[in-house]
């Protein structure tokens, strides 16, 4: 008997308004609905999973239904499907559902300030050099570079981070680090830091003398 699991991988993404758009994948469920799917994608060979196909309509502010059947079809609808029914083992379902952010409705006051996005340094194929776990934390819930960068992008202590596609893991840094190269072939992995900053000596002004003051004759007697 096929044994129906719900996925623990729940893609968060943030949009205006504090919401979130949630994406709860179900296995050995197929999309029922009357419509044909606005997006087909038959994904490419080192992205045969379902986090990948869920990633492309997380990415879609349009998507509300997503579909994955394995190896490589990946299926989104722009529109809501009827239901879920019954499908062959790999397929996967998955509708799309907003909900109010709870850390930012706690933490957030109502005139908060906007994010700030940190620039870091991003190169393919590169991992970060000499990782002190002691200030780090691990993380294994996220399915793309991108939202480890978002998650790191919103702790303020978190200064590097290192993605890795096979493990789907995300590390985040709370120092900058320095990245090595790593062999370019199978799953995605990133090394993304902040730059180090050079401060630089404000230029200082050239001093100025002191006014004199006009000398002036004492009067003559006539």
């Amino acid at each position: 008997m096929h044994l129906q699991v719900f996925l623990a991988l729940s893609l968060s993404v943030l949009t205006s308004g504090e919401l979130q758009r949630i994406i709860q994948f179900k296995e050995g469920k197929a999309c029922v609905t009357g419509n044909a799917p606005d997006v087909f994608l038959k994904l490419g060979k080192k992205n045969q999973r379902p986090g990948r196909c869920k990633e492309k309509c997380s990415l879609d502010e349009k998507c509300e239904a997503v579909q994955y059947i394995a190896p490589r079809s990946c299926k989104l609808w722009y529109s809501t499907i009827d239901q879920m029914g019954p499908g062959q083992p790999g397929t996967f379902c998955g509708r799309v559902k907003t909900k109010i952010a709870e850390d930012a409705a706690l933490t957030n006051p109502p005139t908060a300030s906007p994010i700030s996005t940190k620039d870091f340094v991003i190169n393919p194929y590169t991992k970060c050099a000499t990782i002190n776990l002691n200030r780090a934390k691990v993380l294994t819930q996220y399915t793309s570079r991108q939202e480890c960068q978002q998650r790191c992008n919103k702790m303020p202590k978190c200064k590097s981070f290192q993605w890795n596609g096979k493990r789907n893991s995300c590390i985040l840094i709370k120092y900058k680090v320095t990245s090595e190269p790593v062999k370019q072939e199978g799953e995605d992995r990133v090394c993304g830091y902040l730059p180090k900053t050079i401060v630089s000596a404000s230029p200082t002004k050239a001093p100025t003398k002191a006014p004199t003051k006009a000398i002036t004759k004492a009067p003559t007697k006539a």
